[in-house]
């Protein structure tokens, strides 16, 4: 589950960044629990936007070069991260890039 989740973030972050953009991953060892991030220098989201990325009936939009998705996978990564005791959350600003972090419990 937890590589699908990755795998997803992944995805999204390339194909949400031009090609001459960045995408950068990042995890950190607490504890009680993993965080591992996404970040990438792409389109960015609103607020609107960031507010609507986890809801189930969201559609996607269309990546830098006209890819097209479903909208069904951050709603199945957060499902994944919820079966791991986790969090996952998004910082975004339109223009500048995107940052997905999720955590993961180390007890399960």
């Amino acid at each position: 589950m937890i590589k699908t989740v990755i795998r997803n973030l992944l995805s999204n972050a390339i194909k949400f960044t031009p090609s001459e953009g960045y995408v950068y991953v990042s995890m950190l060892d607490y504890k009680d629990f993993y965080e591992f991030s996404v970040k990438d220098t792409g389109v960015g989201m609103d607020d609107q936007e960031i507010e609507a990325v986890f809801n189930k009936s969201r559609n996607s939009g269309f990546g830098t070069e006209g890819e097209s998705g479903t909208g069904l996978g951050l709603e199945i990564s957060r499902e994944f991260i919820k079966k791991h005791k986790g969090t996952i959350s998004v910082k975004s600003k339109k223009g500048v890039g995107s940052t997905f972090t999720f955590t993961i419990s180390k007890s399960l």
